[in-house]
């Protein structure tokens, strides 16, 4: 799933009820695959979405000059706007029933993986901040909620460069030649969360 464009709405589904049945891809009985399989009456309506081809390089690629951030910043304010105003009331109960264990909203659970972490420093880095945002427990249940993005790391957003650079001096407020892509984590969180995973792959690993 994605969307052509932040703040756009997602294309709608594509039914391919023609598609290959279950059976042809369940092991049939001593192994093998065929009209022998016992699940072979089992078959599944699978979708696809269809995005029109969006042009640029991931954020990761490029140069974070100060009208880049700001498009970005407006382009995941416009990516909020749209999921907290044109979701279907079944679409949100959907992203509020899903625990996602990257939902910032379940950042005290890596708590357990700390010992895995080989450095001491880095460890003792990480022990420190997860021990500050459990301590925020109270403040954070009445953080503002909303179906968000959740995962927008900078391999989910595109650049345009031309798009970006047309523009840059006209509107710098602006969204245009910024690309929000894979809405596949959608889930009902904080709405600020958003915005900080965002923020810390902007971040690192830069040192200013």
């Amino acid at each position: 799933p994605g969307t052509k464009e932040a703040g756009g709405g997602a294309p709608p589904p594509l039914s391919l009820k023609g598609s290959t049945p279950a059976a042809s891809r369940a092991p049939a009985r001593g192994g093998g695959r065929g009209p022998n399989s016992s699940r072979q009456q089992s078959r599944v309506i699978e979708y696809a979405r269809l995005v029109t081809f969006e042009p640029g390089e991931h954020l990761a690629s490029v140069s974070h000059s100060a009208p880049l951030l700001m498009r970005l910043g407006a382009a995941v304010e416009k990516a909020d706007y749209a999921l907290a105003t044109r979701l279907r009331p079944a679409d949100v109960s959907v992203a509020g029933a899903r625990r996602l264990t990257w939902d910032l909203a379940n950042a005290n659970e890596a708590v357990a993986n700390l010992p895995y972490v080989p450095d001491d420093a880095d460890r003792a880095l990480a022990a420190t901040y997860l021990s500050r945002f459990a301590a925020l427990s109270r403040a954070r249940s009445r953080l503002p909620r909303q179906v968000v993005h959740g995962d927008l790391n900078d391999y989910n957003i595109l650049v345009a460069r031309p798009a970006l650079e047309a523009k840059a001096h006209a509107d710098a407020a602006a969204s245009a030649g910024i690309t929000v892509l894979d809405f596949g984590d959608i889930v009902l969180s904080a709405r600020v969360y958003n915005l900080a995973v965002c923020l810390a792959y902007v971040c690192h690993p830069r040192s200013s």
